[in-house]
């Protein structure tokens, strides 16, 4: 026996919720994911704040001031220390220091290179969030439309119902009526509470997406 159409309509209901419940779950995974990249992002640009306040203190010491009062020796008392053959201290002082700063650069780099690497993974997550949520969004556009021509054919077919109904003399008894007839009404019952929740997922999920797509739009750090 070939199936009611509300049947049928009760089977693709309940194939539709089951998408958007599966795309709830990914949505909610990718805003997640976007919130811990968005807070290690913030850290990661205060930390650059202090560094760069830092360089700034750093480049004094070009003209080599700080050099001669962290030593504790100026030009004139390091020549007199060379007449009395203590230039190998200074040097040596001067020396040190150097290496203090070739290896305070050499850290730097690798700090520089491990916060590039952190920018460039969060830039491709971005990206990567940003294709899924169009895929997810595109499958939920398709969802609604499947959802709405449901609602548009049960919609006219209680239309129909309704109109033969008012029409039609009561039958004097329905005692051969088939299973499938019989069950018409909890069936058509089941249906419109399953397009009832299909719209409340919908929602939910068209928040979500929203709300990715302004953290995508938001500027770079």
């Amino acid at each position: 026996m070939a199936r009611m159409p509300e049947i049928e309509e009760l089977k693709r209901a309940t194939e539709l919720r089951s998408t958007l419940r599966a795309l709830a779950e990914v949505l909610s995974r990718f805003s997640h994911n976007m919130t811990e990249t968005q807070t290690n992002l913030s850290s990661l640009s205060s930390e650059l704040g202090k560094n760069r306040d830092q360089v700034h203190e750093d480049r004094r010491l070009k003209d080599g001031k700080l050099l001669a009062q962290g030593l504790g020796y100026n030009e004139e008392q390091i020549h007199k220390l060379d007449k009395v053959n203590f230039s190998h201290l200074a040097k040596r002082l001067l020396q040190v220091f150097q290496e203090e700063c070739v290896q305070k650069y050499q850290t730097s780099l690798v700090t520089h290179g491990n916060r590039m690497r952190l920018v460039h993974k969060a830039r491709n997550h971005l990206r990567l969030v940003g294709c899924s949520v169009a895929a997810c969004n595109t499958e939920a556009q398709g969802v609604q439309e499947g959802l709405s021509k449901i609602l548009d054919g049960l919609s006219h077919q209680l239309l129909q119902d309704r109109t033969k109904g008012a029409q039609a003399s009561p039958p004097p008894v329905a005692t051969y009526a088939s299973p499938a007839l019989r069950d018409l009404g909890v069936h058509m019952e089941k249906l419109y509470e399953e397009m009832k929740l299909l719209a409340f997922d919908l929602q939910d999920n068209n928040r979500i997406i929203e709300g990715l797509s302004r953290v995508q739009s938001a500027p770079d750090v």
